[in-house]
C-alpha cells in the first residue's frame, strides 16, 4: 500500500516517499531542510511561539498535485484530521498525540497548536510519518473506509514521481515461506515544481511480504 498514514513497515513508507512530500525532512547532516515548507521554523523567523506551545508552517505557493490541483493549506489540515480520525486507525497517530489543534492561517500558512510546551515542534508533518495527503482524493475516505481507497496504490502526489502501475507479481520462495510479490512502476511528475528533476526517467520498486518479510529492490 502506498499510503504512508495506513503502513507501518520502511519498505512502503520508502515506496510512498518516491510521490508524497512532507512539509520538511532532514538532510544527512540531521538538518531540516524544507520540502512543501517555503523555510524552516524558528524563534528568529518568529514562526515558533516563545512559549514552545504552537509552530506556523508557511507553505510553498508554487506546488501542484500530480492532477494539476493546487497544494494549500487545506490539505495540511486534512492530513490532520485523517491521521488522528480514530475510524481512520492511521499508523502515524502517535506523532500528533501531543497537537492540540491545527490552524488555516491562510491559504499557504498554518498553525499547529501544542496541548504543552513542546520541544519536538518538529515530529509533525515531518519525514516519513509527515506526509501531506490531498483532500480532494481523500476526502470521502476519512473513516473507516480509508483502506478501500483507490489512491492507496495509485497515489496523486506532489513529489517527483507518479505511479504508472500498480501490479502483482510472481511468488518467491524466502526460507520455509511464499511471498506474493508486487511491482510498482514510477515515471517523473510532469507537474513537479523543480526544472530538470528527478534525474531518473523511470523506476521499478519490487517488493512483497509482511513486516518480518520485506523485499524492496531498485
Amino acid at each position: 500500500m502506498l499510503n504512508p498514514h495506513l503502513v507501518g513497515v520502511t519498505g512502503s513508507l520508502e515506496a510512498s516517499r518516491l510521490v508524497y512530500e512532507p512539509l520538511a525532512s532532514y538532510d544527512k547532516d540531521g538538518n531540516l531542510i524544507p520540502f512543501l515548507a517555503q523555510e524552516i521554523p524558528s524563534l528568529e523567523n518568529n514562526s515558533i511561539s516563545k512559549d514552545g506551545k504552537s509552530v506556523t508552517w508557511k507553505l510553498k505557493k508554487d506546488v501542484l498535485w500530480s492532477d494539476g490541483e493546487p497544494f494549500t493549506a487545506d490539505d495540511v489540515l486534512f492530513t490532520y484530521k485523517f491521521i488522528v480520525n480514530p475510524d481512520v486507525g492511521s499508523t502515524s497517530a502517535n506523532t500528533y498525540k501531543t497537537i492540540e489543534d491545527v490552524e488555516i492561517v491562510d491559504d499557504y500558512t498554518v498553525k499547529v497548536i501544542f496541548k504543552d510546551t513542546n520541544p519536538a515542534w518538529m515530529l509533525p508533518f515531518v519525514g516519513s510519518f509527515g506526509m501531506i495527503l490531498p483532500e480532494h482524493i481523500f476526502a470521502d475516505y476519512n473513516n473507516s473506509k480509508a483502506e478501500k481507497s483507490h489512491a492507496n496504490n495509485q497515489p496523486i502526489g506532489t513529489g517527483p514521481y507518479q505511479v504508472i502501475d500498480f501490479r502483482n507479481e510472481d511468488m518467491i520462495i524466502v526460507g520455509d515461506d511464499i511471498v506474493n510479490t508486487v511491482k510498482v512502476i514510477y515515471e517523473p511528475n510532469p507537474k513537479f515544481r523543480e526544472p530538470d528533476k528527478p534525474f531518473f526517467s523511470k523506476v521499478e520498486l519490487l517488493g512483497g511480504g509482511d513486516a518480518n518479510i520485506l523485499s524492496v529492490f531498485c
